[in-house]
């Protein structure tokens, strides 16, 4: 921007010293220089001139010297900043241009018909331009920037600024301009607001996305320890109040010994030299109800590293803290109720067994697994001779978990292992048993259970496969049908990237007919209901065929109407990983009740 208005400046000068040079000659006649060079300061007969005719003479010698200072400074200045002068008589119709403007149009010689130069679209309005200024009474410079078109073919855009003189008459007879080429700074401004439109396309999506998250926004001033800024505030933390006045609300409504740890916590990462700093506390309201809320911020320094602004962010985890306090409580309760399951209900797996840790021995296997028939008719089926077939990896699993169990004083063993089978099969088993003391107090004897998972096993392993092969496509559909998705919707559909358009209402277009009632009963309940939006639904891929996509979305009030901004990822993989691991799960059990009902 500076350079540009630089060059303007600089074109303003150089027509305006062209206009002054013009203005000089026609004023004042031809040039010293161009009367004869004998021509001698005396007389015929060799006497001395009159004193009047040498002070002209003289004169005119002062006004030759600045006449040629101005030119040599307008040449400078005009080669310098690629400022070509052009000079057009208008009752002629002759043109007169420097080398720059000749270089600038891309032609030889002198230039016939200028405006043969200037491109098609910007014709029609140059030329107005040029006709109103040649109507008008006063000679003031006309500016205007438009395109030309070199004989090449070559498109380059000029500025120019112009200026009419006129004579006798109020007649119009010159036309001065300048003019420069300005292509850099206009690709260059197409260019910024290229960029500032994709910027600004990524701050509405950034912002959707916080929005949806509940994510607010701030930025706090260290040094006058105040907030600067606030965005998606959330009126259940601090009503409608400003920026400045939530560090108040903040100070009031935290819980104080969440705020007098967050304080030590910012002053120890300053100290320290760190550039980020998280921090979770409490939000007691006014109604005493407690919210948990999660900050993250970067620490910015300034050029001496001192801290100034803390630019964060602070969500709500109040949902998640109370997630983890439920898990965490029902956690307790499957260990206690674990705790009170009977051996009976353990052995209702597949295969029941007990080992004498004294001799090392199975005293007994009932109702061993497929592959493992010889193990039940061995009477005296050592430990050593049955880790032979355990994979050599876990080995030692029941020693490391047996000794555990001992040195934490507990009464019973969970864990799995693998097993080779008698036609050489990796099994994969699952060991719930039951420590039993002897006599002695000590631990005499393992009574167990196990059971094969290897098809939960893999059918968790696909799944895993699928859920991180999977990359999410990104899509928002309006009210009126108006829709975007990115370019690894395409993908997911088998599309190439550029094959299939932005704005295809792919919800719409390739949903599967059964599942129309499923996405709207869907998109009603998270609309009325606040229902979180998250379905599975069929879509038709690029090959004709449907594949199983999990749609999840957050709606929004927008400009047009309600919005839909969401996201798709194809579970094809994964829902048949599911339900295999459904039919594996559903055997195992139907196994268990048989086994209980014998």
């Amino acid at each position: 921007m500076a350079a540009s208005l630089l060059l303007t400046h600089l074109a303003t000068l150089a027509l305006g010293a062209a206009v002054v040079w013009a203005w000089t000659r026609r004023r004042r006649g031809p040039k010293p220089e161009d009367a004869p060079a004998d021509r001698e300061t005396r007389t015929p007969i060799g006497q001395a001139a009159h004193p009047h005719a040498l002070q002209e003479l003289a004169d005119l010698q002062q006004r030759a010297q600045e006449e040629r200072a101005l030119r040599d400074r307008l040449n400078l200045a005009t080669r310098t900043a690629g400022i070509g002068i052009w000079d057009v008589d208008l009752q002629t119709g002759k043109t007169q241009t420097d080398t720059i403007t000749r270089e600038l149009l891309g032609v030889e010689g002198e230039v016939e018909k200028p405006l043969r130069f200037v491109h098609p679209d910007d014709y029609p309005r140059v030329k107005a331009i040029v006709h109103e200024a040649l109507k008008g009474t006063q000679e003031n410079i006309v500016s205007l920037r438009y395109r030309i078109v070199r004989p090449n073919g070559l498109v380059r855009h000029v500025q120019t600024h112009m200026r009419l003189f006129r004579g006798a008459c109020d007649r119009a007879e010159r036309l001065l301009g300048v003019m420069w080429d300005v292509t850099d700074e206009v690709e260059h401004a197409a260019e910024l607001e290229r960029q500032a439109d994709h910027v600004r396309t990524l701050l509405d999506r950034l912002s959707v996305a916080t929005q949806a998250a509940g994510v607010s926004a701030w930025e706090f001033d260290l040094r006058s320890n105040r907030f600067l800024w606030l965005e998606n505030r959330s009126k259940a933390l601090m009503g409608d109040g400003s920026a400045e006045e939530f560090g108040e609300v903040l100070r009031r409504t935290i819980d104080k010994e969440d705020y007098a740890r967050m304080q030590e916590d910012l002053a120890a990462a300053i100290r320290n030299g760190a550039q980020t700093f998280s921090h979770r506390f409490r939000l007691v309201r006014d109604d005493g109800t407690v919210r948990h809320m999660q900050t993250y911020a970067q620490i910015v320094r300034d050029e001496k590293n001192n801290p100034h602004r803390l630019l964060g962010a602070t969500t709500d985890v109040t949902n998640e803290v109370q997630t983890n306090e439920m898990l965490v409580r029902e956690a307790e309760q499957k260990r206690a109720l674990l705790d009170r399951l009977s051996i009976a209900t353990k052995a209702a797996g597949i295969s029941t067994w007990e080992i004498d840790l004294n001799r090392s021995t199975f005293l007994w296997i009932e109702n061993a697994l497929d592959g493992f028939d010889d193990y039940e008719t061995d009477s005296e089926l050592s430990l050593e001779r049955f880790a032979e077939r355990i994979h050599p990896e876990d080995r030692d699993l029941f020693t490391l978990h047996l000794r555990a169990a001992i040195k934490e004083q507990r009464d019973d063993l969970s864990y799995r292992y693998r097993l080779y089978s008698a036609q050489g099969n990796l099994v994969h088993l699952q060991v719930h048993a039951r420590l039993v003391p002897g006599e002695d107090g000590r631990i005499a004897r393992v009574l167990g259970v196990s059971w094969d998972v290897t098809k939960e096993i893999e059918a968790a392993k696909r799944f895993e496969r699928a859920v991180n092969g999977t990359q999410d496509g990104l899509w928002e559909i309006d009210a009126d049908g108006t829709a975007w998705c990115s370019p690894r919707v395409a993908e997911l559909l088998g599309y190439a990237v550029d094959a299939l358009p932005s704005d295809t209402n792919f919800l719409r277009d390739f949903l599967h007919p059964d599942d129309a009632a499923v996405t709207s009963a869907a998109l009603h309940a998270h609309v009325h209901n606040g229902t979180p939006y998250d379905i599975e639904v069929r879509l038709r891929t690029y090959q004709g065929d449907y594949r199983w996509y999990r749609a999840r979305a957050s709606a929004e009030q927008g400009e047009h109407g309600m919005r839909l901004s969401g996201s798709i990822q194809d579970v094809t993989d994964a829902r048949a990983a599911r339900e295999a691991l459904m039919r594996a799960t559903e055997a195992a059990e139907a196994a268990n009740r048989a086994k209980s009902e014998f």
